[in-house]
């Protein structure tokens, strides 16, 4: 049996097999209810759903504010009044309208009335400031009923900063009935807050290589797998690059961008690719331990990042020169002597620090042509444009040749990158700061993930501690799941690699642009690779005298 405390004004039948923990389907539900019963009706969302043959339960639908009327009030000053009206008339001022200058009262139950204002005490606010509706289960293991799940509609705290909000909900929870087992969701996309009951989700506080699968033994066959984290279920989250070919890393600094990185770099050496690292901004000093295994480097200037970008596209056009000898579609129809006779293995190209290597520089008017800062914004522009063109190219055009981009910057948005390459990168890792940091705001969830914010959000409220290294995933599906990052600091790479025992690579030979903005266009400078030697064969040994050469002529001889 199951009661209310809040007035339980139908239920949600959802198809069989349906995910309820799926922020797609309750976003959708949660907009339908609320056309059908106004915006005081609440969906109760179990944490975890009694699932049983593939059958879902039924979700209550909640009543915020049963039998409201509208009262008005002139000023909100009369508020206090008013509420000590209402308390004979059995009603409760939920709350005050400005503009209507109306107010709103309702018959509040005691659950409700009692986290009400024990919230209202901790905000230091009117109790009518405050809107939560409360949701009671019937416990068979305790045997009676109990408090399952406050949600907070409206509270004055949101301008408050993240610490201090996750202090007010612990000082909260003991009111609820007992310490343990509450999760707090606090979900700065919607504004609201659910304190649920229940064994919370939990991330181990640290994940290494070993963790996710990264052993010193070369492993071609996983080209595909590039390793990541551990997520609460103890299971390894991975990008897979036959479905999400192209991946965008997104993260303000301290938020563990650059290990993630690095845990994927290890990944793709480990399973047979080669690499190429371009970091401009910061030298690559966040990868120095992957240098002597990429077979390019660009820790320099920008027209430096731009010439490597064109031979990685030069490249892409080999590989599909080679295919076309061969009337094959993609690189994934070669027999592996046949890729290893043709020198192609899968490569990733990371760029880190994108979004900031790419801002265009703006020269005031009236600069002469041959001034020195126009000189250099020129070429800087020019690198950018470069730079560009071979970003959204490449991610359209040389998937099936077995090369994938990694761009990474602050946020990876269609503001930030530009639609056309966001809309190509299937994959997204979003690395957050730990507990006590600034969360993200809301427009930059948004803009990172969509209709799947809210997800994000609650992900973020449920795992985010102090510990470093909390990450969210997001594939081509929109589905979104958090992960502890593995923690490959570059002491512990080097130990990796060399035990895996990986050669050093062979450094493309790239032919620089000299920063000119009248250079070669795109596709025109191929990487110089390492010439094959010829094998080596004994030769027969001819002898030949002068008397084999008489009564020959000039021309006999050159025939």
């Amino acid at each position: 049996m199951t009661k209310h405390a809040g007035a339980v004004i139908a239920h949600v039948e959802l198809p069989d097999g349906t995910d309820l923990t799926d922020a797609k389907v309750q976003k959708r539900v949660d907009v339908r209810a609320r056309q059908r019963y106004g915006q005081g009706a609440v969906v109760a969302w179990p944490r975890h759903p009694d699932v049983q043959d593939g059958i879902a339960p039924l979700v209550p639908i909640l009543q915020a504010r049963p039998g409201a009327r509208r009262l008005p009030l002139e000023s909100a000053a009369k508020a206090a009044k008013l509420a000590a009206r209402c308390e004979g008339w059995g009603l409760t001022l939920v709350a005050y309208d400005e503009h209507r200058r109306e107010a709103v009262v309702a018959q509040l139950d005691a659950d409700t009335l009692r986290v009400r204002n024990r919230l209202a005490s901790l905000l230091k606010c009117e109790p009518w400031a405050v809107e939560v509706v409360c949701h009671r289960v019937w416990d068979d293991k305790e045997g009676e009923e109990r408090l399952d799940q406050v949600i907070v509609l409206r509270a004055p705290e949101t301008s408050v900063a993240a610490d201090k909000r996750q202090q007010i909900w612990a000082e909260l929870i003991p009111h609820l009935g007992g310490t343990g087992g509450w999760e707090v969701v606090d979900d700065p996309v919607s504004g609201r807050v659910r304190l649920r009951y229940g064994v919370p989700r939990r991330l181990l506080p640290r994940t290494t290589p070993a963790d996710i699968g990264l052993e010193p033994i070369v492993r071609r066959d996983m080209w595909h797998h590039l390793p990541l984290g551990v997520n609460p279920e103890g299971q390894v989250l991975a990008f897979d690059l036959r479905s999400g070919p192209h991946l965008g890393v997104g993260g303000a600094t301290g938020s563990g961008k650059s290990v993630s990185i690095r845990a994927i770099l290890a990944g793709a050496l480990l399973h047979g690719h080669d690499v190429v690292v371009i970091d401009p901004k910061k030298s690559c000093g966040d990868f120095v331990s992957f240098a002597p295994y990429a077979v390019a480097w660009g820790d320099d200037t920008l027209e430096q990042a731009a010439d490597i970008m064109e031979a990685v596209y030069a490249e892409g056009g080999r590989r599909k020169a080679v295919l076309r000898s061969l009337g094959l579609p993609s690189i994934w129809h070669l027999s592996q002597a046949e890729r290893d006779e043709h020198g192609i293995k899968p490569l990733l190209v990371v760029f880190d620090e994108f979004q900031a290597a790419t801002i265009a520089k703006s020269v005031p008017k009236g600069i002469p042509a041959d001034d020195p800062l126009m000189q250099r914004a020129r070429s800087h522009n020019y690198a950018v444009a470069r730079i560009q063109e071979v970003a959204q190219s490449g991610v359209l055009e040389l998937r099936f040749v077995g090369i994938h981009f990694l761009f990474a910057g602050q946020v990876v948005s269609a503001e930030a990158f530009g639609s056309a390459l966001r809309a190509n990168l299937s994959s997204v890792l979003v690395c957050v700061p730990p507990a006590g940091g600034l969360p993200p705001k809301r427009e930059i969830l948004g803009m990172q993930f969509g209709d799947s914010a809210a997800r994000a959000s609650e992900l973020i409220a449920q795992l985010n501690t102090r510990d470093h290294g909390l990450a969210l995933t997001m594939g081509e599906d929109g589905n979104v799941d958090g992960c502890r990052v593995a923690f490959c600091d570059p002491a512990a790479i080097d130990e990796l690699l060399a035990a895996a025992k990986l050669p050093e690579a062979t450094r493309w030979e790239i032919k620089t642009s000299g920063g000119d903005a009248d250079g070669q266009v795109i596709g025109g400078r191929a990487p110089k690779r390492r010439a094959v030697e010829p094998p080596i064969r004994d030769l027969d040994t001819l002898n030949v005298s002068l008397d084999d050469l008489e009564g020959l002529d000039d021309e006999d001889l050159w025939k």
